[in-house]
């Protein structure tokens, strides 16, 4: 975990002497400093002095991951030897040689440091509360945030080769400021081939899709230190970070500014063409590239938003911190709440890490003080009141999507279970207004969102209950298994309906289904029957493999015959091109990242035949509704006089402002107040 310094695990193992500890004066925001006086790779020796952060200070920030905490070395401080983690003690070897190479002009004497596990007596109880408190205020003040990489390894266990990834970047942020006004010529990637190390192996050769450069340079994204919850902190509100290992270091910005071009390719791809130099891995791997960067980005995409003025301000940046701080991890659940504090500027919740404050209470206590910057922001201001949500945090929640083993109340955001997800599905909700609110919930017919005691209160229809399920789809676990459960379930279903409740092939709304395509803006026809048609072919190759498939759908149709159907009730006169006949290699790959985007899920249907997704937990008899203030449908458990909340849900037919139209001019629907616990 990042900052075991406020959790109680890691106190037996890293030992603090109390007597090398002079009480702090937090009045005058006090904090320790070391000066490493060792050299190179000797034992690292400090010294720790007192120092105020109401003073002109100038010193350096540590940030990075304590580590296996049963690991442990001995360093020198204050003449006492301390027993810190080996990450820890490399980073104080090493980090100094960064801040000398990136400030040439500074006195190397001068180097000054800030690292938790030292600088916060870990045995001082009220100490450590107080230092949590002000560490928002202490990594502004920092002249440099030193990002320790440390041992960098993927998930599999193999070593990042940081230093060709740091290259990579500083090659690709170089062509971002290069052509940063130049869109058409950035786009076309023409510039690449200036570069051929991004696409060919050294000796001139095509590579493949996961032996290339821009492919490890991205798993630098998916190492351990972006994973942690601390570290969203310490980045965003830093004001030069430097990313450091033992040689070498990259600047945040050259990052950030390569993690943008990436961005702009892989969110136009659809109207740009593959230049004939690029090799298709790279090409599909530019176009997908999204699933590395996930939680990279989300912490430097906060770090933008929190840099720009903004007239929505706190609500802005608390909205986007709550959606993309929810991935990351920490030991202690309190943390997932306590990290996130100083980038919404709150001081009304105090860390305590005692046990008379539980952890019900801290969520409870961050939701309700959510609700009162809400009221407070959006009063007397229809445009912020247009762009968010009061219930927003429910994307995060649910029994549906998570287990519950901290017995959190249902409707409360589970950060420490999401943080065990896969960080690349991305949330089921867009950044925009309840479509339901005007037409559904006019005020004041129905009462605002409130929290008493460990209930929430909030007012909502429901629409109808859940007959029918598929088996939980799991796509990270194997393709088989959740190929499979879509095809069973579309087979059922196609047997029960020849039409769809909104009138279109059942066909077309399952793949809606798949695909997520449900705003108004959605993606153009074309768009839609070209990807559909790519997770035809998988689930058409599936079939194939499965003998017991054969018979259904996908394993007896054709792909003209297929397209056929996918293109009946377009508008007269409306034409759509056959799918190009894109490399299988590169269909399969796009059709199986979209697949992916669905996560750990079941596939459902109604009572009238609405088909939807929900979390892996949902069961038969529960009921899809609508919330006001919530921007999607959600699906919820009736226990006594209460409900408990199973999770967000997609549903095909009630979700762009025609569909829902239809819904409201049945006049089925009638308003309550739901209590959820």
């Amino acid at each position: 975990m990042r900052h075991q310094s406020v959790s109680t695990s890691l106190n037996d193992t890293i030992m603090s002497p109390i007597s090398l500890y002079t009480p702090l004066n937090p009045a005058r925001s006090e904090i320790r400093l070391l000066e490493i006086v060792s050299q190179g790779d000797e034992t690292p020796s400090c010294k720790l002095t007192i120092a105020s952060l109401q003073d002109q200070l100038v010193f350096a920030a540590l940030s990075y991951v304590w580590g296996d905490a049963s690991i442990v070395e001995g360093i020198v401080v204050n003449g006492q030897v301390v027993s810190v983690t080996k990450n820890l003690a490399a980073a104080l070897r090493h980090v100094r040689k960064s801040w000398a190479e990136h400030f040439p002009d500074r006195d190397p004497s001068s180097f000054r440091l800030w690292a938790d596990a030292i600088c916060i007596n870990q045995q001082d109880m009220p100490e450590r509360g107080s230092q949590v408190q002000q560490m928002g205020l202490l990594y502004k003040k920092a002249d440099v945030v030193l990002a320790w990489l440390g041992d960098c390894r993927k998930k599999n266990g193999e070593l990042v080769d940081i230093p060709a990834a740091f290259d990579i970047y500083k090659t690709l942020s170089m062509a971002a400021r290069e052509f940063a006004d130049r869109d058409k010529e950035r786009l076309a990637l023409s510039w690449m081939q200036r570069h051929p190390e991004l696409y060919q192996n050294p000796d001139g050769t095509p590579v493949g899709f996961s032996s290339n450069p821009i492919y490890a340079a991205l798993e630098l994204n998916q190492i351990q230190y972006w994973t942690r919850a601390w570290i969203m902190q310490e980045v965003v509100l830093s004001g030069t970070l430097l990313l450091c290992t033992e040689d070498t270091y990259l600047d945040l910005e050259d990052l950030e500014s390569s993690m943008s071009l990436l961005h702009d390719v892989g969110i136009k791809w659809e109207s740009l063409q593959r230049p004939a130099f690029l090799p298709v891995p790279i090409w599909a791997l530019l176009k997908n590239c999204y699933r590395f960067r996930e939680t990279c980005s989300r912490i430097t995409n906060t770090r933008r938003i929190h840099l720009e003025p903004r007239p929505d301000g706190r609500l802005a940046i608390g909205w986007h911190i709550a959606s993309w701080g929810s991935s990351l991890r920490a030991t202690d659940p309190k943390d997932h709440i306590y990290a996130l504090l100083a980038l919404r500027g709150v001081h009304s919740i105090v860390p305590c890490y005692e046990k008379h404050v539980s952890v019900r209470r801290v969520y409870r206590d961050y939701v309700a003080l959510g609700f009162k910057e809400f009221y407070h922001s959006t009063s007397g201001s229809p445009a912020a009141a247009q762009q968010f949500v009061a219930l927003s945090f429910l994307n995060e929640a649910g029994i549906g999507r998570f287990d519950n083993p901290l017995r959190l109340p249902t409707w409360a955001p589970n950060f420490p279970e999401r943080s065990q997800q896969d960080d690349s599905v991305p949330p089921l909700l867009p950044g925009r207004a309840s479509l339901f609110d005007d037409r559904l919930f006019p005020s004041p017919s129905a009462p605002p969102a409130i929290v008493r005691n460990y209930t929430l209160r909030c007012a909502g229809v429901e629409v109808e209950a859940i007959t029918h399920l598929s088996d939980v789809i799991r796509t990270r676990q194997g393709p088989i298994g959740g190929q499979r459960s879509m095809i069973n379930f579309f087979h059922h279903f196609s047997l029960r309906h020849d039409s769809y409740i909104s009138g279109v092939h059942p066909l077309r709304a399952f793949f809606r289904t798949l695909l997520r395509r449900y705003d108004d803006q959605g993606i153009a026809e074309e768009d839609f029957i070209h990807r559909s048609t790519d997770i035809f072919r998988l689930l058409q190759a599936c079939c194939r493999r499965s003998p017991n498939l054969s018979h259904t759908y996908f394993g007896t149709t054709s792909e003209d015959r297929f397209v056929d159907t996918m293109r009946r009730g377009l508008p007269v006169g409306y034409d759509v091109n056959s799918n190009p006949m894109r490399p299988y290699e590169e269909a399969y790959v796009d059709a199986a990242v979209e697949l992916n985007k669905l996560g750990e899920c079941r596939l459902y249907e109604t009572s009238s035949g609405y088909i939807g997704v929900a979390g892996k937990n949902t069961l038969k008899g529960d009921v899809v509704c609508l919330l006001k203030s919530f921007l999607v449908p959600v699906v919820m458990r009736r226990e006594s006089e209460h409900y408990l909340f199973v999770g967000p849900s997609l549903v095909t037919g009630l979700m762009t402002t025609d569909e829902f139209n239809r819904y409201v001019m049945e006049e089925r629907h009638r308003i309550q107040s739901f209590f959820i616990r």
